[in-house]
């Protein structure tokens, strides 16, 4: 097997555009409830909605005791900036449209490197990288001139929104760093069965005591049915296919496969809700997504080298699965 040939990941590449896909719909699937229910009522419901589905890989991961009992802390790490990313994605459709948001929201990438390289030490070569800093540049420009364009100086409302979605672009970059490090054993399934149940719990929390829940019994039943089918499409399936493939690909692939998004939603948006960009919004748009780009080019060019990852490494074995061994056992076999 070549080396090119190993780089390549057929189930992780098809994992992260099934998850890219998923989440250009949210942000449309939101803006239609904007007319319902608030956002604390909407990830209230949708989160343990989309849990369901994963229970079965809760219990059998509960079942496997101290063997798990790491995993139960680490999880908490991921899970408070998911459930502040969650709170921000779900209020921020109130205050700016769809199309907009999916332009802003893509600085996730450069949080997403940054924490990377403060966090994993073989990142930090990124600092002395002359495309970094061209990147990190060309991409801020770009989020000024989308704000400015699409009205964030105009009003204090549409401010409110950019203001949303920037902090959210913050938490979901910090997201795919802490799923990276707190998940680094553990098989996806198993992994988003229990970062997903602690969100749902907080999200029930905060829907009874800052939401209006009531309100959730006054939307019409084809608006009911299209939050179950946003649950199971923008947090049961993608997230899984997410950290799936962000075991085998890391990072700065899967945030930076996540700017394709950003065109998904806003021609979708176009047709739904007529929302159409100014050229102006679309050449600050564009600019911001070249600058992360060269961000992602910057930091594959350093990384490439040092790649040694083989695909198959990261599956061979499911740490909480029944037929896995003691990690003792484990570390013995390894040894020549």
């Amino acid at each position: 097997m070549t080396q090119g040939t190993e780089r390549f990941d057929l189930k992780a590449t098809l994992c992260l555009i099934g998850a890219v896909l998923c989440w250009s719909a949210v942000p449309l699937f939101l803006k239609h409830f904007t007319a319902f229910i608030d956002g604390w009522t909407a990830n209230g419901l949708r989160y343990p909605l989309a849990m369901l589905v994963w229970l079965p890989w809760l219990v059998a991961l509960l079942r496997q005791g101290r063997r798990a009992r790491r995993f139960y802390v680490r999880a908490l790490v991921p899970t408070s900036v998911n459930l502040a990313g969650q709170c921000l994605w779900a209020w921020a459709p109130y205050y700016i449209d769809p199309g907009l948001i999916a332009f802003v929201i893509r600085l996730n990438v450069i949080w997403a490197i940054i924490a990377a390289m403060l966090i994993f030490t073989d990142e930090r070569g990124l600092i002395g990288s002359g495309r970094f800093w061209l990147g990190l540049a060309v991409a801020m420009t770009g989020f000024v001139g989308v704000s400015i364009y699409g009205g964030a100086l105009k009003g204090g409302a549409t401010l409110t929104g950019v203001l949303l979605t920037l902090a959210c672009s913050l938490m979901w970059g910090l997201y795919s760093v802490t799923v990276r490090w707190s998940t680094r054993d553990v098989d996806a399934r198993s992994a988003f069965a229990l970062i997903g149940c602690y969100t749902a719990v907080g999200t029930l929390v905060l829907m009874f005591v800052l939401g209006e829940p009531g309100r959730a019994t006054t939307m019409p039943l084809g608006s009911f049915v299209l939050l179950v089918i946003s649950a199971l499409v923008g947090i049961s399936t993608a997230h899984v296919l997410f950290y799936a493939a962000l075991a085998r690909l890391g990072v700065t692939i899967c945030s930076g496969a996540s700017l394709a998004s950003a065109f998904i939603t806003a021609a979708v948006s176009w047709q739904i809700y007529d929302e159409r960009l100014a050229p102006q919004q679309w050449v600050s748009g564009l600019a911001l997504i070249c600058g992360a780009a060269v961000l992602i080019w910057a930091q594959q060019h350093l990384s490439a080298p040092a790649t040694s990852r083989k695909p198959a490494d990261v599956d061979k074995i499911e740490p909480f699965d029944d037929h896995a061994p003691p990690e003792g056992e484990s570390r013995r076999n390894d040894k020549p």
